[in-house]
């Protein structure tokens, strides 16, 4: 989808009110570059400058997304072919590389890297384009990060996964499935989706049990063995109260980082909002260190009552090391 000639002429036409100061006009700068996750299409969004004639106060900046450029395999890959992209799509509109002011992108080493990335070879092309990373996707991979450095956290992603690998894999295990679990259907992880890790654990979270008997149902049903013992394996899974504090614990954390980015990439918000948002963030951070603990424990005991099982946690063997014979 290329970038239509009605949205170019707004881009190119001057100001309605002055926005660089007083008595202050000119031309709208270009396009804003930017780029989402490595994919098959990259955005060109453009931010324009909105406000009624007269209205009292500043103009706020309104994201819109121009155009999305596809892109063949061959050439996600190396930064100058997805440069050339750029700038030969913007060129066949009539736009100029000096007008740009601005480019944001993923955290993808072809987009953002400082020496041979896209930024860094537009900011050779232009030194006003200033590179902004994406402060939401920062907090999407920090979490990303600090699932995958604990082992425990490693054990219940993994979980999660099995869960819907096991049921997605047969159609007569995913009707079984949709049969007990009428509202959120379990959900994949993935690297490219932001929200994959809070919406795989929000269908666990709020349908234990209902996500429990149906694993009781389909490894009734198995004609295999291998599917018989993986489905009474994640029925095991489920039942363990170590796995349900777990879940308490990582549904409380993403879903409130979830909501913060969700507010640093609404159109209405500000850098001031954006700061409140986040600060609250951290003080949020800083209660659930000291009482959240107790607090995920009495949701883990009401779900542990319905599951009808012990809620206790289980004690690790510790392996006794033998003496070595001199």
């Amino acid at each position: 989808m290329g970038i239509s000639s009605q949205f170019c002429k707004k881009i190119k036409s001057p100001y309605p009110e002055p926005a660089l100061g007083e008595g202050e006009q000119g031309p709208r700068p270009g396009p804003r570059a930017c780029g989402g996750p490595a994919g098959h299409q990259r955005g060109a969004p453009h931010r324009t400058m909105q406000r009624p004639r007269g209205a009292p106060g500043p103009q706020r900046g309104e994201p819109r997304t121009a155009a999305f450029l596809a892109c063949d395999s061959h050439i996600l890959g190396p930064p100058q072919s997805l440069l050339q992209l750029l700038l030969t799509e913007l060129a066949e509109h009539g736009f100029n590389t000096s007008d740009i002011r601005g480019q944001g992108y993923d955290n993808g080493a072809n987009m953002k890297g400082h020496k041979s990335g896209v930024q860094a070879r537009l900011l050779e092309l232009n030194p006003r384009a200033f590179f902004t990373p994406c402060v939401c996707y920062n907090y999407n991979l920090l979490l990303g990060d600090i699932a995958s450095s604990c082992s425990d956290a490693v054990s219940f992603f993994g979980i999660l996964q099995r869960i819907y690998v096991f049921f997605s894999a047969s159609t007569q295990r995913w009707t079984i499935l949709q049969q007990h679990v009428k509202s959120l259907s379990v959900k994949p992880l993935s690297d490219t989706w932001w929200e994959c890790r809070i919406e795989s654990v929000k269908a666990v979270r709020y349908q234990t049990t209902e996500i429990r008997d149906a694993l009781i149902e389909a490894a009734a049903a198995a004609k295999e063995p291998l599917s018989r013992s993986e489905a009474e394996s994640l029925c095991k899974e489920l039942e363990s109260f170590r796995f349900i504090m777990a879940m308490v614990f990582w549904h409380d954390i993403l879903f409130r980082v979830n909501y913060v980015s969700k507010q640093l990439q609404s159109s209405s918000s500000d850098m001031s909002l954006a700061i409140e948002n986040l600060q609250r963030l951290s003080e949020w951070m800083s209660q659930y260190r000291q009482t959240g603990f107790i607090a995920a424990l009495t949701s883990a005991w009401e779900i542990a009552d319905e599951l009808e099982i012990d809620p206790t946690f289980p004690e690790k063997r510790v392996r006794s090391k033998k003496e070595g014979v001199i």
